[in-house]
């Protein structure tokens, strides 16, 4: 399978109501203002992450940005390392988070399908009902899209995912007031994926547009790999429908998530940690 190397939006839009996800920027704020701590950190007064990922000469510079796969990169006359930060409080924390990285037949079906939800409602009022209805309908298309992918699209999604992720990744752990830094290759085996096991979604009702994947050997034992795909609109559905001045488009959005981070971090082989509390003190410069 290709994976898409651009995915255009292909709706247009006019004005606004509600979205489902925050967007005057507080959350991006905040998390740029965490990795320019975390840089300034680690240049200033870190000791054995430092000593782990940086040469004597090294600085570590923010990153980050659209395009930007690397929150930060360790400089250095060795050669650069890219460094990815995660923020962890509760819940997950993302892999992937990209319109970028659907199959071209998984686009093509989306498409289409979207298409025609956008076709039923375009003489009508747009009324409260109409907008329910139509993320009725969203919801549904992509529960169904996510049970039937099959496995050799999930694997290349999580492989893809995989090989664009940074040398090193580092995790602000906000419950124990710490650092935990490893590296990319002597870790993340689910996401490299397995030979010998098929590759299926198992989802529940109340969470449609989110499932988790599973791993099942020949001799039927299945395992739960504690990633989680989540399919939704990067916008929302009112942009969708032409209904907002913030976004002029709205596309699907794939996600590739860690769930069970604690037991994420417990599995992890030669994590460094080191105690942070200044998680949030970095100004926006």
């Amino acid at each position: 399978m290709r994976p898409i190397r651009s995915f255009k939006p292909f709706f247009p839009l006019l004005s606004f109501q509600k979205m489902p996800f925050t967007t005057d920027g507080r959350v991006h704020h905040s998390g740029i203002a965490n990795e320019k701590a975390i840089c300034e950190f680690l240049n200033s007064r870190s000791a054995a992450i430092k000593a782990t990922i940086c040469p004597p000469d090294a600085r570590v510079e923010h990153r980050g940005g659209t395009g930007q796969k690397a929150d930060a990169e360790v400089v250095s006359a060795a050669g650069n390392k890219t460094i990815s930060i995660k923020h962890h409080k509760t819940g997950t924390f993302d892999w992937l988070n990209s319109t970028a990285a659907l199959s071209d037949a998984s686009k093509t079906h989306l498409q289409a399908n979207l298409r025609t939800i956008c076709e039923k409602f375009s003489t009508s009022t747009k009324t409260d009902a109409d907008i329910a209805t139509a993320r009725r309908t969203c919801d549904d298309l992509f529960a169904a899209h996510l049970r039937e992918m099959p496995s050799e699209q999930i694997r290349a999604l999580l492989s893809g995912c995989y090989e664009k992720n940074t040398d090193y990744v580092i995790i602000t752990d906000v419950a124990k007031s710490e650092l935990v830094a490893f590296d990319r290759l002597k870790n993340l085996p689910e996401l490299r994926t397995l030979e010998g096991w098929t590759y299926f979604m198992k989802s529940s009702p109340r969470a449609k547009t989110s499932a988790q994947i599973w791993r099942r050997a020949a001799d039927g034992t299945e395992v739960n790999t504690r990633l989680r795909v989540r399919l939704v609109l990067n916008n929302g559905v009112t942009a969708l429908l032409g209904l907002s001045t913030s976004n002029k488009s709205s596309s699907p959005c794939i996600k590739i998530q860690q769930d069970n981070v604690a037991g994420f971090i417990a599995s992890l082989v030669e994590p460094v940690r080191e105690t942070y509390v200044e998680v949030f003190a970095a100004p926006l410069a």
